[in-house]
Formats: C-alpha cells, sequence, structure tokens
C-alpha cells in the first residue's frame, strides 16, 4: 500500500505547479469582464487596477458580446475587487445603459 505524504490528495502538488506555471488559479486570481464591448472597455477604463494586473483579450462572448480576463498574484486579489467593484459603481451612478458582468475565477474558464 503506497503512504501518502503532505496534504490534499495526491498529485495535487503537480496541478498546483502547472497552475502556477500557466497563471491559472487558485496560484492567481482572475476576474472575467463580459459585456457590449464599449461597456468592457468603458469598464477597465474606470478600474484602477494594480499594477501587476494582465488585461488578457478580448474574446467572443455570446450575443456578440466579448470578453476580458484580468489576471493578477493572488496577494492582489483584494485590490482587483476593490478596482472592479469601484468601476462598476462609476459606471451605475452614471446610469450606463450596457450592463457588465464581473466574475471572480469563473469555473467556465478552465
Amino acid at each position: 500500500m503506497a503512504v501518502r505524504r503532505g496534504p490534499g490528495p495526491p498529485g495535487a502538488g503537480r496541478e498546483l505547479a502547472e497552475r502556477r506555471e500557466l497563471g491559472f488559479p487558485p496560484a492567481v486570481r482572475m476576474a472575467s469582464v463580459t459585456g457590449p464591448a464599449e461597456a468592457v472597455a468603458d469598464l477597465l477604463a474606470a478600474a484602477r487596477l494594480p499594477g501587476d494586473a494582465e488585461v488578457l483579450g478580448p474574446v467572443p462572448a455570446d450575443e456578440g458580446r466579448e470578453r476580458m480576463l484580468v489576471r493578477v498574484p493572488r496577494a492582489r486579489a483584494a485590490a482587483l475587487a476593490e478596482a472592479l467593484h469601484s468601476a462598476a459603481g462609476v459606471r451605475t451612478a452614471r446610469k450606463a445603459a450596457d450592463p457588465v458582468r464581473l466574475q471572480v475565477d469563473p469555473l467556465s474558464l478552465f
């Protein structure tokens, strides 16, 4: 019988190392910003993203919308969430017509 060493399921350490190398959660935090192209660009322009944030995309989403991804190191997750939350608040206060969907670490990416 094999003896497991360390916490977590077998192979978890290897998978985490692979995710770290690829820049995937849980090694990093990612947010998905989805909506009409102008609305997505507007939200990201209003966001004071952390300096180490990487903006990836755009990629097509459903119904003529687009998706941008924002990636930060785990330690900057709170700063990313705050920046996107504040930018969404600015759009709401301006009564922006087109909605934008924000998701943090969406499972649909993986």
